[in-house]
């Protein structure tokens, strides 16, 4: 949601199982559109800059979700399983620090999000400004929850 709010040309699909869905469905079969669908299968690759010819006709489909979620609707989704897939590098560490459990390089998918366009488009600042947002409101949450625990505790 945080992402689809920062990005002009984004936009939500709602569905577990993405097979029946028409609109989606619509945009991989059109021949003048590359689908990529960000998702660290064995056999995605790296994401690397598009020529600007591929860039202007590409959208990333991202499943959102916790890696569980998303595992479910991939399996479910037989129409992504011929999609081009990309991944991150692993080196990327994350910024999501009111999660429970999770591992640096575990990213939210806002940080995937913006992490995968930079590198598509190689423009390693355009997104900087959302993942400082991004930082901002894992540190105002993680504020709020510390001035909560120490209200529990008087």
């Amino acid at each position: 949601m945080l992402a689809n709010l920062s990005l002009q040309q984004s936009k939500i699909l709602i569905a577990e199982d993405f097979s029946a869905h028409e609109e989606l469905q619509h945009v991989i079969d059109d021949p003048n559109i590359n689908v990529l669908l960000l998702y660290p299968d064995d056999s995605a690759k790296v994401a690397e800059p598009l020529v600007d010819s591929e860039a202007k006709k590409t959208i990333v489909l991202i499943l959102d979700g916790t890696w569980k979620k998303a595992y479910k609707m991939y399996q479910l989704s037989k129409n992504l399983h011929g999609l081009e897939k990309i991944t991150l590098p692993g080196e990327i560490t994350s910024q999501y620090r009111i999660r429970k459990h999770h591992k640096a390089t575990d990213l939210s998918s806002l940080e995937a999000c913006a992490h995968a366009l930079m590198m598509l488009e190689n423009n390693q600042h355009r997104y900087q400004p959302l993942l400082h947002s991004f930082a901002q409101f894992n540190d105002f949450v993680q504020n709020l929850a510390n001035r909560h625990q120490a209200n529990k505790q008087q």
